[in-house]
This record gives C-alpha cells, sequence and structure tokens, in this order.
C-alpha cells in the first residue's frame, strides 16, 4: 500500500494528470506540532460537546475491540482500552490535538497490511512522525484518488460477512438496528450514526427486557423437587404460595410483573414466597411493587417472604426499608443448596400458617 502511494503520487507528479491533491484540501505542516496549554477560559462552553464526543469515542473503541481479536483469540480488555484513550486524549490536547476514538476502517487496514500486535499502532506513531519532519511537502503532492482507493480496500476488509448473517438470523429487532445503523451511516456523520444505533439498542434492550417476563408457581413435589405451573389469578387463602420470576426485574419490567402477579388484595391468611436466586438487586420500581404486595397481604393476616435473597440485594432491602416492612424472618440467604433457602421459607410461611390457625381458634 506504501509502494502504491508512491507510485501514483510519482505517476502524477511526472504527467501533470489535473486531479485533487491532498493539499487542494489541507495543508501538510512539516515538523511536529507543538506544545501549547488548553485554554481553560473556553472549557464551560465545550463540557456537553466533551461528555458527547468521550462516549462515541468509548462506543467505537469498544466496537473495535470487539470485532478484532488479538492473535492468540482472545478479545482486548475494554477498561484498559477505555484508559489508554483518555490518556492519549488528554496528552495530545497539550499539542491542539483532536479527540479520536477507535477506527474500524483503521483496524482493518492495520490487520490487511500484516500488522500482529498492538505495537504496530506505536509503530505507525513514529513513522507519521518520522514522514512529518522529512516529507511535509511531499505528503500534499498524494491524489486523493489514491487516498479513497485505500480507504475502499480498508472498508471492505471490514466487513464480515458471516457476523452479518448471524445478525440477520438472530431476530427482526436485530435487523432493525443493523439496517438503521448502516443507512445513518450513509446519511450523516459516521459518530451520529454509531450514536443512533447505540440509542435504537438501549431502546431495543429495554422493551425485550420489559417484555421477556414470566411468572411461575412452584408446588413441592418432594424433597428438593418442584414442579412449575401457572400461576393462579388470586391468591389462596390460608396456603403458602411459592412464586419465581422469570426475567428482568428492573424498569418497566414491574408492570409486567404486576399484571402477571396473584391479586392478594382481598386474601385472608396467606403466604406469598418469591424466589429470587441469582439476582444481585432489584429496580426501585419493584421494590415499590413489593412493598404494596407486602401491605396487603400483611392487611389480610398474610406475610410476604423472600427466598434466595444474594448479599447485595439484602443490603439494598435494608436501605429501601423493605426489609423492615416485610419484619424479622421474612428474607432467606441464597443457599448452595438449589431451593435450600426456598424450601426454609416454605417451612416459615407453614408455621406461620400454623400460628395464625391456632391464635384463630
Amino acid at each position: 500500500m506504501v509502494l502504491a502511494f508512491a507510485a501514483m503520487t510519482i505517476v502524477v507528479s511526472l504527467t501533470g494528470l489535473g486531479v485533487q491533491l491532498v493539499g487542494d484540501i489541507a495543508a501538510i505542516p512539516s515538523g511536529l506540532p507543538h506544545f501549547q496549554v488548553p485554554d481553560l477560559a473556553k472549557a464551560p462552553g465545550l463540557i456537553i460537546p466533551a461528555i458527547a464526543i468521550a462516549a462515541i469515542g468509548l462506543i467505537q473503541g469498544a466496537g473495535v475491540s470487539k470485532s478484532v481479536p488479538n492473535p492468540g483469540g482472545e478479545y482486548g480488555d475494554d477498561s484498559r482500552d477505555f484508559v489508554a484513550q483518555g490518556v492519549a486524549n488528554a496528552a495530545v490536547s497539550f499539542f491542539r490535538g483532536m479527540p479520536i476514538g477507535g477506527s474500524v476502517s483503521a483496524s482493518a487496514l492495520n490487520v490487511r497490511s500484516g500488522a500482529r500486535s498492538r505495537w504496530a499502532n506505536v509503530y505507525a506513531g513514529v513513522i507519521v512522525a518520522v514522514v512529518l519532519l522529512l516529507f511535509g511537502s511531499v505528503i500534499e503532492k498524494v491524489p486523493l484518488a489514491t487516498v479513497a482507493a485505500l480507504l475502499i480496500v480498508a472498508a471492505v476488509a471490514s466487513l464480515k460477512w458471516a457476523a452479518i448473517l448471524e445478525v440477520w438470523r438472530t431476530n427482526w429487532a436485530a435487523r432493525l438496528i443493523m439496517l438503521a445503523t448502516l443507512v445513518l451511516t450513509l446519511m450523516v456523520p459516521i459518530q451520529y450514526a454509531v450514536l443512533a444505533g447505540v440509542a435504537i439498542s438501549t431502546i431495543q434492550y429495554i422493551s425485550s427486557a420489559s417484555l421477556d417476563v414470566k411468572v411461575r408457581r412452584l408446588v413441592r413435589q418432594g424433597e428438593g423437587r418442584y414442579r412449575e405451573e401457572d400461576p393462579p389469578e388470586r391468591l389462596p387463602d390460608r396456603e403458602v404460595t411459592i412464586l419465581d420470576i422469570y426475567g428482568s426485574v428492573f424498569y418497566a419490567a414491574a408492570d409486567v410483573i404486576a399484571g402477571k402477579l396473584p391479586d392478594v388484595r382481598d386474601a385472608k391468611g396467606a403466604v406469598l414466597v418469591l424466589r429470587l436466586r441469582g439476582r444481585g438487586e432489584l429496580g426501585s420500581s419493584v421494590i415499590g411493587l413489593f412493598r404494596r404486595y407486602a401491605t396487603d397481604l400483611q392487611e389480610g393476616g398474610g406475610a410476604l417472604l423472600l427466598a434466595g435473597v444474594g448479599r447485595d440485594m439484602a443490603d439494598q432491602l435494608k436501605r429501601t426499608g423493605l426489609a423492615e416492612l416485610l419484619g424479622p424472618g421474612s428474607i432467606f440467604p441464597t443457599r448452595s443448596l438449589v431451593y435450600g433457602s426456598t424450601e426454609a421459607a416454605l417451612e416459615e410461611g407453614r408455621r406461620r400458617l400454623g400460628r395464625v390457625g391456632a391464635e384463630s381458634r
């Protein structure tokens, strides 16, 4: 590729072809940029644009990191990439540099040119510095058509038809996001297209997470054995009902969960055990839902018990006051034995029902 650049530049210079050159759109300085302290007086007006550029740069960097594996096949660490990108952008700001992010085309060009490690970028930077010092004026004579051809080669090399086909076969939402991002890339600057693609993906994730929710009733069949079935429309009186929630417990999922849970407003002496094994924390809307359920059950002489609660969730329940509302002995920590905490909650629910029955007699 370097030879192609040199050959076409020599041909155009010797033949005098009237084609556009790099120098027609930008002057290439001969020498390295000088140190200059940024004007901090302009910083307040640049905060919002800086946040937007930083977000887009991180998105592009993460995309490149997950699309171009290392020679061993493993992918890079996003956190380390983000730190390196931030340090580099902060450093070049003292040399009148522009903020940059990951580049799919540049990475594809590196790989296609024979790069074997990330040191290729370091060597490229050293070579660019040498070229600017020695041949700055010569770069202005490079034909733009040659640069365009190089970008086309890089773009074609970055296409992964197998990955495109895999996304297409996933579902209609993945197809829509891919096509929308492609169309936006052709119509608006790539940074805005990437940002729009991320926004669409976020909306799709929230929508699918809130809809992909199931509530199943667990009926004990023996020691540690349970059968799944549809939950009842109304919580049975003076019984212990165990429910398991599948799917997201954040955002709009609370309304979906509320619509699938049984009605407890008129339940008498009912105990509801909710199995929450494997979850880190709950969304604020779900905590509010559990608070309403606990209040309704307690007004009918029943109780809400939470089984399989992890350490982070237990701390969250204490901070939000839900643990105090449920009362002592209503939260059962997760155990290494599957259904161990559920069994304990079931026994506690039966004990409470027995106590209520004795009191009623």
